[in-house]
């Protein structure tokens, strides 16, 4: 009994631990504001985006933010091609 409990709380601690560092990973440092300017946005989005692309294991990515139907902003990140090494272009096509 003794030793199943034990088990129990280095896994709840373990459990723990790790997921809280998942979160610091998840969880924006900083916040943006709702109708923040584009300059403000796109900053957090290159902040965030490779962030995101290295949790979920995603090797490239094409942004374009769009306002009033109008392209305000285009991004790349990551790799097109990860054994070629070719880098993302904002202007490479991409399926959705």
């Amino acid at each position: 009994m003794k030793r199943t409990t034990s088990i129990l709380v280095i896994a709840a601690f373990a459990i723990g631990f790790f997921g809280a560092a998942a979160l610091t990973l998840y969880l924006p440092e900083r916040k943006i504001r709702a109708h923040s300017p584009t300059e403000e946005f796109t900053a957090f989005l290159d902040y965030r985006v490779p962030k995101l692309m290295g949790l979920y294991g995603i090797p490239g990515v094409n942004i374009a933010l769009v306002r009033d139907g109008q392209i305000v902003y285009t991004a790349a990140y990551g790799e097109a091609n990860q054994k070629s090494g070719q880098k993302m272009t904002a202007d490479m096509p991409m399926r959705v």
